[in-house]
């Protein structure tokens, strides 16, 4: 009876602890929030990455590693229903040279609930320590808000410029054209999903009581 009731005690005991372990959360990262003041400012053809930014609303993808960006999301002042944007994941050699490891173009939509639409990447990016979000619209759509400047705009936020004659694909290279100075902040934000954490299993060897213990002895002696 005492045995019974301390293995059920031990349950009890574990199953509390894994009831208060924390759950993982997904990350967000950068704002879909139009500074007060601001004005947004269209991507002009060119692909334009956040390469600083305020440490309230971070870019960057932080270490260690995360999860999968699996959605992303832009506001839609002033945006023209269809025009295509492309959300990029860029990773840098240095500070001149980067390559396109995550790519995905949608439209804006007709209707977006408090003028923010989302957006779910089919296949989510995989992403590492460092990498640096961004996006592309070509040139002439200027009925989309590539990003915002002036106004309450971060001072710590700042942009840079990388040419391309087309939509970026997966693998593409991009060279560093111009930087912005302070004050310029993307208009995206994306959500990054929580790491998975595996669970290790571990072998527990079976305890006997004294009592059992004793029995087995006396039987050993009468043998």
């Amino acid at each position: 009876m005492l045995r019974g009731m301390a293995r059920i005690a031990g349950l009890i005991v574990v199953f509390g602890l894994a009831l208060a372990a924390p759950a993982v959360a997904d990350t967000t990262l950068g704002s879909t929030s139009m500074p007060a003041g601001s004005g947004g400012r269209d991507c002009d053809g060119a692909v334009i990455a956040q390469l600083t930014s305020d440490p309230s609303t971070p870019y960057a993808v932080p270490s260690p590693p995360v999860g999968p960006l699996a959605s992303w999301q832009v506001n839609t002042t002033g945006s023209a229903p269809g025009t295509p944007v492309t959300l990029l994941v860029l990773r840098s050699s240095d500070t001149v040279n980067y390559t396109v490891i995550g790519a995905d173009t949608q439209a804006i939509p007709s209707s977006t609930p408090g003028g923010i639409a989302t957006f779910t990447v089919p296949a989510p990016i995989a992403v590492a320590g460092g990498d640096t979000l961004a996006l592309y619209a070509p040139s002439g759509m200027d009925l989309f808000a590539c990003y915002f400047r002036d106004g309450a705009t971060p001072a710590a936020d700042s942009l840079i410029s990388l040419n391309t004659g087309a939509t970026p694909v997966v693998g593409q290279g991009l060279a560093r054209d111009d930087s912005s100075g302070g004050g310029y902040t993307l208009n995206l934000a994306a959500t990054l999903k929580a790491p998975v954490v595996k669970k290790k299993c571990k072998k527990h060897k079976k305890k006997r009581s004294a009592e059992s213990a004793k029995k087995k002895c006396k039987k050993k002696k009468k043998g």
